[in-house]
């Protein structure tokens, strides 16, 4: 039986999943977030993410078997090959430089063998490290993108989800010679470090992006009274 603690954790992170995926939605599909036009803009972006949120939470279940013997070696759907095909479209669609993608995932890539370790039911971070981890990882693709906030987006999606995926556990992998058995590169799903850490970082650069242009608008209209 789950832990009440636990429980209301998964339902924070759940709705957090989905308010994050609504601002993404609308960062790169539709309007900006401050555009307030339409009668009712949050319908759309509000029922597609949580339709994705469910999707992904589906194909969680699955894993892709990679290498069968001696150890097997599979990746988990949500937790690995999604953000994978995420960033691939990233890269080909968001011109922001091959030098600043690689220049950012090896960065994070570093810092996630750093923060990982490998444990008996395979790789694990701490909670603090990998917050800090992923809040370099989006200062460093903001300041990458010299101000241009579709650049920093896709910088920190990317190196997030990479950086973490190279170096939190296929670096990981290959230092663990002993282990035999079977061995899930994202195997945490919806909630898996991999995942999550190219959806909060772009999530904190979009956060302070508005703070700050929602702070100067306020400040702009008092002086202007």
């Amino acid at each position: 039986m789950l832990d009440a603690a636990l429980v209301v954790a998964l339902v924070i992170a759940g709705v957090a999943i989905v308010a994050i995926m609504v601002m993404a939605y609308r960062m790169f599909f539709s309007q900006s977030l401050m555009d307030n036009s339409e009668d009712d803009p949050w319908t759309e972006p509000l029922f597609n993410a949580l339709a994705i949120v469910a999707v992904l939470a589906f194909c969680s279940w699955f894993n892709l078997r990679l290498i069968g013997a001696p150890v097997s070696l599979e990746m988990n759907v949500t937790g690995a090959i999604v953000p994978i095909f995420i960033s691939a479209y990233l890269l080909v669609n968001v011109r922001a430089g091959w030098r600043r993608y690689l220049l950012a995932i090896t960065a994070v890539a570093a810092l996630g063998y750093l923060a990982t370790d490998m444990g008996p039911q395979g790789v694990y971070i701490h909670v603090g490290l990998w917050i800090l981890v992923v809040a370099a990882c989006a200062t460093l693709s903001y300041l990458l993108a010299k101000g241009d906030l579709r650049q920093a987006l896709a910088l920190a999606y990317v190196s997030a989800s990479l950086g973490m995926l190279f170096g939190g556990d296929v670096l990981q992998l290959v230092g663990y010679t002993t282990y035999m058995g079977v061995y899930v590169i994202g195997i945490g799903g919806l909630m898996d470090f991999v995942f999550l850490s190219g959806v909060v970082a772009v999530a904190l650069i979009a956060s302070a992006h508005y703070l700050v242009a929602f702070a100067r608008s306020h400040m702009a209209a008092r002086q202007r009274a």
